[in-house]
């Protein structure tokens, strides 16, 4: 008999959904409920398959369309249901929501210049402080936590949602967010060992091919007329 040895580690894997047509435009998506785009489902496919033989207990995912999308192609590989937590929805972002990340510079620049200083306790009129995102998605990733001490467990939620927890996780400051990144489908593991959880990969795309990649900031889509620009959130 194999020993316990041979198992693989229990794991929490967290995987930011994949492209929506906001995503592709650079527009402001935060609870706006934007489906994935053609080029998003393929995204959610290789992440699927990525994952397709890694022992995975169950599926969770935000409430927002295109995470439980996201969350659907993983979980049918593994004849699952998915598990909504609505602690793990996007960043409400107010007065933003739907606007284009080039505008918003010029729309609202004492805005922008004041979350630049102070992100964690801005609040965007009409939505949420990133402070009071990070205490939820701080608690959903406890509830994870708690509830699967054995085998992988994943969970499917946003940009600025996932980089909240982890500032957490690494005990570093929402002011320095920015530090770290979490792409279209990007694959982020958690490994439990002797000394508890411990990070192991971040925002790994390798099951990404070259042409569902998701776009570096700046550039623009081949087969859009517009030029999105770069804009300081990213398409959450």
């Amino acid at each position: 008999m194999p020993s316990d040895n041979s198992k693989p580690p229990p794991r929490i894997l967290l995987v930011r959904h994949a492209e929506t047509d906001w995503n592709r435009l650079r527009r402001v998506q935060g609870i706006s409920d934007i489906p994935l785009n053609d080029r998003g489902l393929a995204q959610a496919g290789a992440i699927a398959g990525r994952l397709a033989d890694e022992p995975v207990k169950t599926v969770y995912a935000s409430p927002l369309l295109r995470a439980r999308q996201t969350a659907r192609a993983i979980a049918d590989r593994h004849g699952l249901e998915v598990e909504i937590l609505d602690d793990l929805a996007e960043f409400d972002q107010g007065v933003l929501e739907g606007r284009y990340l080039k505008d918003i510079a010029t729309e609202y620049p004492d805005l922008l210049a004041a979350f630049a200083k102070d992100p964690a306790e801005v609040r965007i009129p009409g939505g949420e402080t990133m402070a009071e995102v990070q205490v939820r998605a701080w608690r959903a990733f406890g509830l994870i936590a708690d509830r699967h001490e054995q085998g992988s467990v994943v969970a499917v939620s946003h940009n600025m949602t996932l980089l909240t927890l982890l500032c957490r996780f690494l005990g570093m400051t929402l002011k320095h967010f920015r530090r770290l990144t979490q792409s279209s489908t990007g694959l982020t593991i958690l490994e439990r060992g002797f000394q508890g959880l411990s990070l192991r990969v971040l925002n790994d795309i390798s099951h990404l091919p070259e042409e569902i990649r998701p776009l570096e900031p700046g550039v623009q889509p081949a087969n859009l007329k517009e030029d999105p620009g770069a804009g300081p959130e990213g398409g959450a």
